[in-house]
């Protein structure tokens, strides 16, 4: 992206290790205050545009895992905030992962009490998007924490036929659904001191935010001492809960 590069490259050009001078802290601090909404939103679509460029045509499919991670702040930065779940003073930063090659395809720096899916489906239907533009055809798989199982993320989903495997907050409702599992898992296994994980086929739920059931599927784990059920939706085919 020429123009992005350009604007940074001035501000190094004579004060770079190039003839031996190293960067002022007025350079640096230029620098800094140069970069702003607008420059920051098209070095974002610099990093997704890089990425894309170097996917191969023989690839059939592109596995992005979303998540999320603190960033503790030391200091008075510009929106360090206090987030209250990690109890510090942070920024939030949100990770685009290829989750095949382990390559970070766009990193976001949030402010430090973001919620855990701000912005993310907004950014996410740009990248498929891109990804699409150049592999119409591309197969594209969506994996993330519970945290961005969202109406707009099925939405999202729906319209640009991607495939997904997201957490899903345990409820009553979901609860309910694999009580006899728990049951027999709490009987068979914990009572016994052994370590076990049963997968329950999938069954249709739908939260009230939601403009169309999903299929869920629930992981029942005796640890040897407690029990541990997790729930999962995922539209993928022909796949169990095991896979």
């Amino acid at each position: 992206m020429p123009k992005v590069e350009e604007q940074i490259t001035a501000f190094y050009q004579g004060k770079t290790a190039i003839g031996g001078e190293l960067c002022s802290q007025p350079t640096l601090s230029r620098m800094e205050n140069t970069a702003d909404r607008n420059l920051i939103w098209e070095l974002s679509h610099w990093w997704a545009d890089r990425y894309v460029k170097r996917l191969s045509p023989q690839r059939e499919e592109v596995v992005i895992d979303i998540d999320s991670t603190d960033d503790p702040t030391h200091g008075a930065q510009q929106l360090f905030l206090f987030h209250g779940y990690y109890g510090q003073h942070q920024y939030d930063e949100l990770f685009y992962i290829d989750g095949q090659s382990g390559e970070v395809i766009l990193p976001v720096l949030r402010p430090g009490n973001s919620h855990t899916a701000r912005w993310s489906v907004h950014i996410l239907r740009i990248l498929v998007e891109k990804i699409r533009a150049r592999f119409p055809e591309m197969r594209i798989v969506i994996r993330a924490d519970a945290g961005y199982s969202s109406p707009s993320f099925y939405k999202l989903a729906s319209s640009h036929n991607l495939e997904f495997c997201l957490g899903l907050i345990s409820n009553a409702q979901l609860k309910a659904e694999v009580a006899e599992v728990q049951q027999a898992v709490t009987n068979d296994l914990i009572s016994k001191n052994e370590r076990h994980q049963r997968f329950t086929s999938p069954f249709l739920y739908q939260a009230g935010s939601w403009e169309h059931p999903q299929r869920v599927y629930a992981k029942v784990e005796s640890t040897g001492k407690a029990l541990n059920t997790r729930f999962f939706v995922s539209n993928i085919e022909q796949k169990t809960g095991e896979d």
